[in-house]
C-alpha cells in the first residue's frame, strides 16, 4: 500500500465516522426584547409578549391607580396602558414612545421610554434573580454584551395590575 492509499483511506474512515458521530445540537437560545425605561435597562422574553407598537394617543382616564396612563387603542381596539417605570417602582416614564402589548383576552400595554433592540442569548446566560419574591417582577437577570439586564415577567406584571385593580385572575 502506498503513502497515498494509506491516507486516501484515513480521509474515508474520517469522512464516514464525522456522519456516524452524534450531532451536537446548538445551545438553546431565548430571544428578548431589551428596553429602558425611567433611565433603567430592562429585558422582556419575546415570547411573553404579542406585539411592540408605538405609544399612540393615551386618553387619561380617571382611576386610583397611579401606574395607568390611561386608554390607548390598538388596531381599533381599547386597550388599557400603565406605565412601566411605575409598576416596577422606578416612578414615571421619562415619555413612554412605545408599548408593550401583552397576550390573552384581557390585554394591556405597558409604555416604556426606548425600544433598544433584541437580544437573541444562550439560555446559560439566564440566572434566577437574587430575591424575586420580594414583590419585583423581574425574575430573571440576563449577561447581555458587558452589562447585566434584569428580565421582567410580563405575566407577573399582569397579575399585578389585576390584583390591584380587584380583577380575579386565572393561574395558568
Amino acid at each position: 500500500m502506498s503513502a497515498d492509499e494509506g491516507r486516501l483511506g484515513e480521509m474515508r474512515r474520517a469522512f464516514d465516522s464525522a456522519f456516524a458521530a452524534e450531532p451536537v445540537a446548538p445551545p438553546e437560545r431565548v430571544d428578548l426584547i431589551a428596553l429602558r425605561t425611567a433611565g433603567r435597562p430592562y429585558a422582556v422574553r419575546a415570547s411573553d409578549v404579542a406585539s411592540v407598537v408605538a405609544t399612540g394617543t393615551v386618553v387619561p382616564f380617571p382611576c386610583d391607580e397611579p401606574a395607568l396612563l390611561g386608554l390607548g387603542a390598538v388596531r381599533g381596539a381599547p386597550v388599557p396602558v400603565y406605565d412601566l417605570a411605575a409598576l416596577l417602582g422606578d416612578g414615571a416614564a421619562k415619555a413612554p414612545r412605545w408599548t408593550i402589548l401583552s397576550h390573552g383576552p384581557e390585554r394591556l400595554g405597558l409604555a416604556f421610554d426606548e425600544l433598544e433592540g433584541y437580544l437573541r442569548v444562550p439560555a446559560a446566560d439566564l440566572a434566577a434573580a437574587p430575591d424575586p419574591a420580594a414583590g419585583q417582577a423581574a425574575t430573571e437577570i440576563v449577561r447581555a454584551g458587558s452589562s447585566l439586564r434584569p428580565v421582567v415577567s410580563v405575566a407577573s406584571l399582569v397579575r399585578r395590575v389585576k390584583q390591584r385593580c380587584g380583577i380575579p385572575t386565572k393561574e395558568r
